[in-house]
């Protein structure tokens, strides 16, 4: 009984210290994606191309301020983004943010809508790490697009305590231009040479976890 009387009166501790209006935040976001689907056509030499790899790290800092006291804030932020095991580029983001459960400027629990533009700069191309198949000859990926536009729907979600939270967000993004453009030569199994072309598909998924400061 004194166990759970404690445990009570620190939720309504933590409660009572999340309850207050706080109209900014600075964040970090370090466990984060960017994920676009990739490739876009079903060929057969797809599997011999090792930069096809609909893979991202993607990290970077937000500055969220909310509209006085009601369930809407404006977003944006920079972050640097890993793609397809080669493409390094920058991402901003410009969002609209919206309550559904709790107020993400005020209670303890929270979540909501979002919906954005990400603005999008594709700088420089490693190279990738290189695998070549026994009966592959030569394939590449290069930047068709160094600066694209690319709108944004989703959900968001986190955690006050007091200044600090933790705050999550599930984005689908649409509309993605063919920023990439990919070849590849191979042999097939009668020794003929193919060439194909591809690149990335229209849609894709970022994700992002971190730490606020709210203020």
């Amino acid at each position: 009984m004194k166990k759970s009387g404690i445990i009570i009166v620190l939720f309504l501790l933590v409660q009572t210290l999340s309850a207050q209006t706080y109209l900014n935040k600075i964040g970090f976001d370090f466990f984060s994606a960017y994920i676009v689907n990739t490739p876009k056509k079903d060929l057969p030499g797809n599997r011999y191309n090792t930069l096809m790899n609909s893979t991202s790290g993607m990290f970077g800092i937000y500055y969220e301020r909310f509209l006085n006291n009601s369930a809407y804030s404006l977003k944006t932020g920079a972050y640097f983004n890993y793609q397809f095991q080669a493409l390094k580029s920058i991402s901003i983001p410009v969002e609209f943010n919206g309550d559904v459960f709790g107020k993400r400027s005020k209670t303890l629990l929270f979540a909501g809508y979002t919906a954005g533009l990400s603005l999008n700069d594709v700088y420089y191309n490693s190279g990738g790490n290189r695998f070549f198949y026994d009966n592959i000859i030569y394939y590449e990926m290069t930047i068709k697009k160094h600066f694209y536009v690319a709108p944004y729907v989703g959900i968001n979600a986190g955690i006050n305590f007091h200044r600090f939270g933790l705050t999550t967000n599930l984005l689908f993004n649409f509309l993605v231009p063919e920023f990439v453009a990919y070849k590849t030569v191979y042999k097939n199994n009668q020794g003929k040479e193919i060439t194909e072309y591809n690149t990335n598909d229209n849609w894709g998924i970022t994700f992002r976890f971190g730490v606020a400061y709210r203020f």
